[in-house]
Protein backbone atom coordinates (compact mmCIF):
# COMPACT_ATOMS: atom_id res chain seq x y z
CA UNK A 1 0.00 0.00 0.00
CA UNK A 2 2.84 2.26 0.50
CA UNK A 3 3.80 4.36 -2.64
CA UNK A 4 7.18 5.98 -3.43
CA UNK A 5 8.26 8.46 -0.61
CA UNK A 6 5.50 6.44 2.05
CA UNK A 7 5.85 4.48 4.53
CA UNK A 8 3.90 2.55 6.77
CA UNK A 9 3.18 0.94 9.63
CA UNK A 10 0.89 -1.65 11.44
CA UNK A 11 0.10 -2.28 15.02
CA UNK A 12 -2.88 -4.21 17.33
CA UNK A 13 -5.31 -1.80 18.41
CA UNK A 14 -7.29 -4.14 21.87
CA UNK A 15 -10.74 -3.76 20.51
CA UNK A 16 -11.65 -3.36 24.51
CA UNK A 17 -9.43 -2.59 27.17
CA UNK A 18 -8.99 -5.83 29.66
CA UNK A 19 -11.25 -5.03 32.60
CA UNK A 20 -10.20 -5.06 36.39
CA UNK A 21 -12.05 -7.34 38.51
CA UNK A 22 -15.34 -6.67 36.79
CA UNK A 23 -15.00 -2.86 36.86
CA UNK A 24 -15.81 -1.51 33.49
CA UNK A 25 -12.52 0.36 32.13
CA UNK A 26 -12.29 3.52 31.87
CA UNK A 27 -9.20 4.28 29.90
CA UNK A 28 -9.43 3.63 26.23
CA UNK A 29 -7.76 0.42 24.12
CA UNK A 30 -4.39 1.46 22.42
CA UNK A 31 -1.12 0.86 20.74
CA UNK A 32 1.68 2.14 19.69
CA UNK A 33 3.38 3.01 16.37
CA UNK A 34 5.98 5.05 14.65
CA UNK A 35 6.34 6.85 11.57
CA UNK A 36 9.13 6.94 9.28
CA UNK A 37 11.57 9.46 11.17
CA UNK A 38 10.69 7.24 14.63
CA UNK A 39 8.67 9.45 16.13
CA UNK A 40 5.95 7.71 18.41
CA UNK A 41 2.08 7.46 17.68
CA UNK A 42 -0.97 5.89 19.81
CA UNK A 43 -3.63 4.68 18.43
CA UNK A 44 -7.10 4.04 19.74
CA UNK A 45 -10.46 2.10 18.69
CA UNK A 46 -12.99 4.15 19.78
CA UNK A 47 -16.22 1.43 19.73
CA UNK A 48 -18.69 4.05 21.82
CA UNK A 49 -20.48 4.58 18.51
CA UNK A 50 -22.39 2.94 15.80
CA UNK A 51 -19.18 3.68 13.80
CA UNK A 52 -15.96 2.19 14.61
CA UNK A 53 -13.64 5.30 15.24
CA UNK A 54 -9.90 5.51 15.20
CA UNK A 55 -8.07 7.86 17.15
CA UNK A 56 -4.39 8.97 16.21
CA UNK A 57 -2.23 10.98 18.98
CA UNK A 58 1.13 12.42 18.63
CA UNK A 59 2.96 11.69 21.61
CA UNK A 60 6.14 13.46 21.27
CA UNK A 61 5.12 17.35 20.67
CA UNK A 62 8.11 17.57 22.85
CA UNK A 63 10.68 16.63 20.15
CA UNK A 64 9.40 19.08 17.83
CA UNK A 65 12.29 22.24 17.92
CA UNK A 66 10.89 25.62 19.43
CA UNK A 67 9.48 28.03 16.56
CA UNK A 68 9.15 24.85 14.45
CA UNK A 69 5.51 23.59 13.86
CA UNK A 70 5.37 19.74 12.18
CA UNK A 71 2.88 19.21 9.12
CA UNK A 72 2.21 15.16 8.60
CA UNK A 73 -0.22 13.38 6.67
CA UNK A 74 -1.56 10.06 6.53
CA UNK A 75 -4.02 7.46 5.35
CA UNK A 76 -5.42 4.90 7.56
CA UNK A 77 -6.74 1.37 7.07
CA UNK A 78 -8.64 -1.47 9.27
CA UNK A 79 -7.54 -4.21 8.17
CA UNK A 80 -10.25 -7.25 8.17
CA UNK A 81 -10.07 -11.08 6.55
CA UNK A 82 -12.70 -12.70 3.68
CA UNK A 83 -14.65 -15.01 5.48
CA UNK A 84 -14.22 -17.88 3.33
CA UNK A 85 -10.63 -17.12 1.70
CA UNK A 86 -9.35 -15.57 4.96
CA UNK A 87 -7.38 -13.01 2.49
CA UNK A 88 -6.59 -9.71 4.00
CA UNK A 89 -8.67 -7.01 2.66
CA UNK A 90 -7.57 -3.49 3.74
CA UNK A 91 -11.04 -0.81 4.51
CA UNK A 92 -9.53 2.98 4.03
CA UNK A 93 -11.08 5.55 6.45
CA UNK A 94 -13.20 7.91 5.28
CA UNK A 95 -12.17 11.19 4.56
CA UNK A 96 -8.75 10.74 4.17
CA UNK A 97 -6.33 11.81 3.32
CA UNK A 98 -5.60 13.15 7.07
CA UNK A 99 -3.35 15.53 8.37
CA UNK A 100 -2.45 17.57 10.81
CA UNK A 101 -0.16 20.54 12.26
CA UNK A 102 1.53 20.25 15.76
CA UNK A 103 3.46 22.81 17.51
CA UNK A 104 5.94 22.08 20.41
CA UNK A 105 4.40 23.70 23.19
CA UNK A 106 0.85 22.37 21.90
CA UNK A 107 -1.54 19.99 23.03
CA UNK A 108 -2.41 16.75 21.06
CA UNK A 109 -6.33 16.55 21.07
CA UNK A 110 -6.17 13.55 18.74
CA UNK A 111 -7.30 13.25 14.93
CA UNK A 112 -10.17 11.53 14.37
CA UNK A 113 -10.72 9.24 11.81
CA UNK A 114 -14.37 7.37 10.99
CA UNK A 115 -14.94 4.85 8.97
CA UNK A 116 -17.85 2.81 7.29
CA UNK A 117 -17.78 -0.19 9.67
CA UNK A 118 -20.33 -0.78 11.73
CA UNK A 119 -19.53 -1.41 15.95
CA UNK A 120 -22.24 -3.98 15.12
CA UNK A 121 -20.79 -5.69 12.46
CA UNK A 122 -17.13 -6.00 14.29
CA UNK A 123 -19.38 -7.84 17.13
CA UNK A 124 -20.86 -10.30 15.57
CA UNK A 125 -18.49 -10.45 12.66
CA UNK A 126 -15.23 -11.11 15.11
CA UNK A 127 -13.24 -13.59 12.82
CA UNK A 128 -13.42 -10.99 9.92
CA UNK A 129 -11.70 -7.78 12.21
CA UNK A 130 -10.69 -9.29 15.04
CA UNK A 131 -7.57 -11.58 15.72
CA UNK A 132 -7.73 -14.60 18.05
CA UNK A 133 -6.84 -11.68 20.62
CA UNK A 134 -9.36 -9.78 20.21
CA UNK A 135 -7.33 -7.03 18.48
CA UNK A 136 -7.93 -4.89 15.36
CA UNK A 137 -5.61 -4.50 12.63
CA UNK A 138 -4.87 -0.95 11.79
CA UNK A 139 -2.07 0.00 9.44
CA UNK A 140 -1.10 3.04 9.12
CA UNK A 141 0.62 4.89 5.80
CA UNK A 142 2.69 8.07 6.52
CA UNK A 143 2.20 10.33 3.48
CA UNK A 144 4.34 13.22 4.22
CA UNK A 145 6.24 14.71 7.56
CA UNK A 146 7.60 18.17 6.90
CA UNK A 147 9.38 20.17 9.96
CA UNK A 148 8.71 23.72 9.17
CA UNK A 149 10.00 27.05 10.60
CA UNK A 150 8.03 29.73 12.14
CA UNK A 151 4.91 28.23 14.19
CA UNK A 152 2.85 30.93 13.46
CA UNK A 153 0.72 28.83 10.51
CA UNK A 154 -3.03 28.17 10.56
CA UNK A 155 -4.45 24.58 9.62
CA UNK A 156 -6.12 26.69 6.75
CA UNK A 157 -2.69 28.07 5.28
CA UNK A 158 -1.34 26.82 1.89
CA UNK A 159 1.30 25.00 2.63
CA UNK A 160 2.56 24.28 -0.65
CA UNK A 161 2.63 28.45 -1.08
CA UNK A 162 4.22 28.89 1.96
CA UNK A 163 6.71 26.17 1.22
CA UNK A 164 7.72 28.24 -1.44
CA UNK A 165 7.67 31.38 0.06
CA UNK A 166 10.15 30.12 3.12
CA UNK A 167 12.70 28.30 -0.43
CA UNK A 168 13.37 31.95 -1.69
Amino acid sequence: MAGPGCSSSGTQVPATATPLAGVEPCVPATANCYDREKQAWCVEADLEGERLRLKLYYAELQHIPVGHLRYVAWNAYLVRRQPGSGARESVLALRAPHSSYYVHDGMDVAVVMETDVSVRQIRESAGMYLDGAGNLTVHVEWLESQLLFGATYHKYDDIARTQCHQMK
